[in-house]
């Protein structure tokens, strides 16, 4: 996995190496596995942290109204599917009830907030957006067109709009009330390849994909052209496609064989992200090739998907030594962050 040194403010000392060489006991079986563990060393910072505070004009006021425009599709759903987390409002109700507990940690900090929700896919959206204008921070949609209008009429009112979902190149371009939480698949996929070809030569890199989802086509084209443009030597395609059937996964004595060579070390690249659309096929190729390599030397790398699945158990990330791409919301090492 790919993990990211984050600073404080806080002094803190260099823990022993003994100390920290600490084991972790998979669920599924009684085999101790010895776990890579990351050091740092962080200098104490406070003066700098402080004197950055005291430049920063801040105008705190009692409360705040925030808008929030969240996907819930009640006209199209049903109310019972509010306890269904398989189901689009399910998982949104999940959603929705860890924004309930953020609250109340703010108001537990002394930061008072007024909230008004609305179901932006239900109703007439213009007039809900238009209830807005007298919001301090706007949160959501999670539709695409929604969002570029919700982020242009929050550039014209001067009101942030905070996407939680979705980014957008395009959207964010010029407009400086517009805050996307997301990393895009652009700056995913860089990292992937990145870290690969750091690991690998590109005889050895395969790209996965199903060869009848144009979605998945178009990854391996752009996974290319990054690992073409790191080169820079011509060749349009310098990795290795291979591309896997669905029943081949499910019914095929093998689906992988190619792959899996003796004594020969390779990787994959699985860049699927999509929970509604890929679960199943990120679970099936995780569970496929973990069990056709047996003890030959496999890496996958992929998406947050196969670190957010309930499905994938820890004996995959063991077996197959994943590296998952994950981004951070918030530039910890920033000093004005």
């Amino acid at each position: 996995m790919f993990f990211f040194a984050c600073g404080t403010t806080k002094r803190v000392t260099v823990t022993d190496d003994r100390e920290i060489n600490k084991t972790k006991q998979d669920d599924a079986s009684d085999e101790l596995v010895v776990v890579d563990t990351i050091y740092w060393t962080e200098v104490d910072r406070s003066k700098d942290y402080e004197a950055t505070i005291e430049e920063l004009i801040m105008d705190k006021r009692d409360s705040y109204k925030i808008s929030l425009l969240y996907p819930f599709e009640l006209s199209n759903n049903k109310i019972s599917d509010i306890n269904k987390v398989e189901t689009k409002l399910g998982r949104m109700t999940q959603f929705y009830a860890g924004t309930l507990m953020a609250l109340e940690q703010l108001e537990d900090e002394g930061i008072q907030l007024e909230l008004d929700v609305l179901d932006a896919e239900s109703g007439n959206f213009d007039n809900k957006l238009q209830s807005c204008k007298g919001s301090d921070l706007i949160i959501g949609p999670r539709d695409s067109d929604q969002l570029a209008v919700v982020a242009n009429f929050g550039k014209i009112n001067e009101i942030p709009v905070i996407s939680p979902w979705k980014t957008g190149r395009r959207i964010s371009q010029d407009n400086p009330y517009f805050i996307q939480l997301k990393t895009g698949l652009r700056e995913h996929f860089q990292k992937l390849v990145e870290d690969a070809k750091e690991n690998f030569d590109d005889e050895h890199i395969y790209i996965i994909g199903r060869k009848e989802k144009r979605e998945d086509l178009s990854y391996m084209r752009f996974l290319q052209s990054i690992a073409a443009a790191l080169n820079n030597d011509g060749n349009e395609r310098p990795l290795r496609e291979f591309y896997v059937s669905e029943d081949s996964l499910l019914l095929g004595e093998t689906a992988f064989d190619s792959i899996v060579a003796e004594g020969v070390r390779n990787c994959v690249i699985m860049p699927n992200w999509s929970f509604s659309s890929d679960e199943d096929f990120v679970y099936n190729v995780a569970r496929k090739l973990s069990g056709e390599k047996g003890l030959e030397d496999i890496t996958l790398y992929g998406m947050p998907i196969l670190y957010e699945s309930e499905r994938v158990k820890f004996e995959l990330y063991r077996s197959l030594k994943m590296r998952i791409c994950r981004s951070s919301y918030v530039d910890r090492n920033s000093e004005s962050v």
